[in-house]
């Protein structure tokens, strides 16, 4: 009882990394809702994919450019018919990948270390990776 009373008191956070976060959640969220994203590439914890694509957009300079992020992985998206979306990926890769194909992120970043995979390269080969910035993950190591 004493909780439920405290709790009205408790202002909500509106630190400015939480808002940004909450809204990429929101946008990402409504695009699973409408179907546009396959349902298996729902992240397992919505909340720390979002801290994952805002460091991303941090660590590559875009935090002012985040509404761009959003309006472009909704752009690409929406204009990918679901079932051509790759379910080989991950959802992250695939935000990833749509980033840096748009030019709205440049790679390599500077003390940024991301999990690419074989698939993510075969997917995407015109994505140029170099090595010393990035975590290469292969079966047959």
């Amino acid at each position: 009882m004493a909780f439920e009373q405290t709790s009205l008191i408790i202002q909500e956070n509106n630190y400015p990394d939480i808002k940004i976060k909450r809204k990429l959640a929101s946008e990402i969220n409504k695009l699973f809702k409408q179907g546009k994203i396959p349902d298996e590439l729902q992240p397992k914890d919505m909340n720390r994919f979002c801290d994952n694509l805002y460091r991303l957009a941090v660590d590559a300079n875009q935090e002012n450019n985040i509404q761009e992020i959003i309006e472009k992985i909704k752009t690409e998206i929406n204009s990918t018919p679901s079932q051509k979306i790759p379910r080989s990926i991950s959802l992250f890769q695939y935000l990833f990948a749509i980033l840096i194909r748009n030019k709205i992120i440049e790679i390599p970043i500077k003390n940024y270390h991301c999990h690419i995979t074989e698939e993510l390269t075969t997917l995407y080969p015109d994505i140029e990776i170099d090595n010393d910035y990035i975590f290469i993950y292969s079966e047959d190591r």
